[in-house]
């Protein structure tokens, strides 16, 4: 029933796909704000071909993307920023058609599910932020003097250490182990169903105190600063809605 009610969640409500982009803000953690407005900057203008660029230049984003390909065939199989599957959107809306007009309810909420599934929505907001992380990445090493070939590999590595720290994944490999324990816990998965993303703002937190506790007060308090923003968007985001 929870899995049933996060997928219908997830795909039918609209705030749920803006929501997403409110994470931006905690890249502050590995990024300044100057470099993440870069990031910003570098998605916009390569919003067009995100998931060719990213597909070349970075193994982890790929597998984040082709991950859910394996579950619901959707960015490996189809490929735009936002995976849509013409032929099966349209087949799903005539079975709906076809069981209303039988009464048949339950087929027509099936045919619907199938539908709806054909439009991997969360998967073209995913590779947004992603992009943020490349572009600041990049901004970041150009600073630095880094530039050729070697700007794009450490640019993407540096941008998978961005997305694992700070953002929502269903990857065994980026949860923490207290994200691994709680889905283990019916009662943590009905207060926590997104277990992953709670988990990760707390441990930004807890890693910001103790920089500001050994004397990195500034880096501390970025980082602190940065999920607090999130937050307060995010609620704004919804709330606003």
């Amino acid at each position: 029933a929870q899995s049933n009610v996060a997928v219908s969640y997830l795909s039918m409500n609209p705030r749920t796909w803006l929501v997403q982009l409110t994470a931006i803000p905690r890249f502050v953690t590995h990024f300044s704000v100057a470099d993440i407005t870069a990031g910003l900057g570098w998605m916009l203008s390569n919003f067009g071909s995100l998931r060719e660029i990213m597909r070349e230049e970075s193994a982890y984003f790929w597998r984040r993307w082709s991950r859910s390909s394996a579950e619901r065939f959707g960015p490996q199989k189809y490929g735009e920023i936002v995976p849509f599957d013409r032929e099966g959107f349209w087949r799903g809306v005539g079975n709906v058609m076809t069981n209303l007009k039988g009464m048949d309810l339950r087929g027509a909420y099936r045919s619907w599910s199938s539908a709806v599934d054909a439009i991997q929505i969360l998967d073209g907001f995913d590779s947004m932020v992603a992009g943020v992380a490349y572009g600041a990445a990049q901004s970041k090493l150009r600073r630095e003097g880094v530039s050729g070939a070697n700007l794009k590999a450490e640019a993407a590595s540096l941008a998978a250490d961005a997305m694992r720290d700070t953002q929502n994944s269903t990857s065994t490999l980026d949860l923490t182990m207290g994200a691994l324990a709680g889905r283990q816990s019916p009662l943590a998965r009905l207060f926590l169903m997104f277990s992953s993303d709670p988990l990760k703002t707390t441990n930004i937190l807890i890693q910001g105190g103790r920089l500001m506790k050994q004397g990195q007060k500034a880096r501390g308090a970025e980082m602190i600063a940065g999920v607090i923003t999130s937050a307060i968007l995010a609620t704004t985001l919804r709330v606003g809605w």
